[in-house]
């Protein structure tokens, strides 16, 4: 590995961290040494905590994360910048975002 500082050494075994599996710590290494590190937001936006505690959650109307089965099709979730709370049930734990 070379020599590397205690700092830069913690901060690999972050990034490493991140692909959950030893099997790709060299790809981690290799990755890290190319450059790429870890993006993490500085601040989440008002709606993310909401979708985190939802059991559903819509976004204009399409439903994009059910903890339980459901005959509805769950649709691909992109985060998007212009996402805003339309209703929070609080009770049921249902999410409904539009977007602006």
């Amino acid at each position: 590995m070379g020599r590397y500082s205690r700092k830069d050494m913690i901060e690999f075994a972050k990034y490493a961290k991140s692909f959950q599996s030893s099997n790709n710590v060299e790809q981690a290494y290799a990755d890290y040494l190319g450059g790429k590190r870890l993006v993490t937001p500085k601040r989440n936006p008002e709606w993310y905590w909401a979708l985190l505690g939802a059991h559903e959650a819509y976004v204009d109307g399409k439903l994009v994360k059910s903890r339980f089965p459901t005959t509805e099709p769950v649709t691909e979730f992109e985060p998007q910048p212009n996402l805003r709370v339309e209703s929070w049930d609080k009770d049921k734990r249902v999410l409904h975002l539009t977007t602006t």
